[in-house]
């Protein structure tokens, strides 16, 4: 998986491009979020296996709303934003204060790390 996630930042970085083949028009930036009651709350984010706590990898019940290259807006899924764009994904979270969410906090510091590293 970070092999995966790692050649989706070096493809970001290196063609400034969404890497999701999907979406018609590039993301220019995210705009807003939201969660639902499928989102896990910080009393079930982790897993604990032989006395360690485990973060589950899950992005069930977010949501970033994307601001389309054609001006439009779309509601997506975070498992989807964050592979489409997930530079972007990050620093709109980081921004708004969302990064340490159940949802985020087990891959956005990797991103960063990432990011720096490349």
């Amino acid at each position: 998986m970070e092999s995966y996630f790692s050649n989706q930042i070096v493809e970001c970085i290196l063609d400034k491009r969404e890497v999701n083949a999907n979406l018609t028009h590039h993301i220019n930036d995210f705009v807003d979020h939201r969660k639902d009651s499928k989102a896990l709350s910080d009393t079930e984010a982790y897993l604990t296996i032989k006395g360690n706590k485990i973060p589950k990898r899950t992005t069930k019940g977010w949501y970033l709303c994307a601001e389309l290259s054609n001006g439009k807006t779309e509601w997506m899924r975070l498992n989807i934003a964050k592979d489409a764009s997930p530079i972007k994904a990050v620093r709109y979270a980081v921004a708004n204060k969302i990064a340490d969410e159940p949802a985020f906090r087990w891959w956005v510091t990797y991103v960063l790390e990432e990011e720096e590293r490349l």
